[in-house]
């Protein structure tokens, strides 16, 4: 599953933008999410931050609360 941040365009307001923000993975056999942030060529990387979850919650609250930076600049 992938988050995205959708926003008007800086010299263009009218239209929209989307960039992915963060991606989470379920594994099937585990039911533990991961999450995955991007690098500037657009391939996802595991967030070594926090370790796989069984709460999407926990990992969806690292993303909004970005300690690191890596999602929201």
């Amino acid at each position: 599953m992938t988050l995205f941040e959708r926003r008007p365009a800086i010299l263009e307001p009218s239209v929209w933008t989307e960039s992915a923000v963060a991606q989470f993975r379920l594994d099937p056999e585990t039911s533990l999410w991961t999450l995955y942030c991007r690098d500037r060529n657009g391939r996802w990387h595991r967030y070594g931050e926090v370790d796989s979850r069984p709460d999407l919650a926990d990992l969806l609250r690292e993303v909004d609360e970005d300690p690191t930076g890596i999602f929201w600049g």
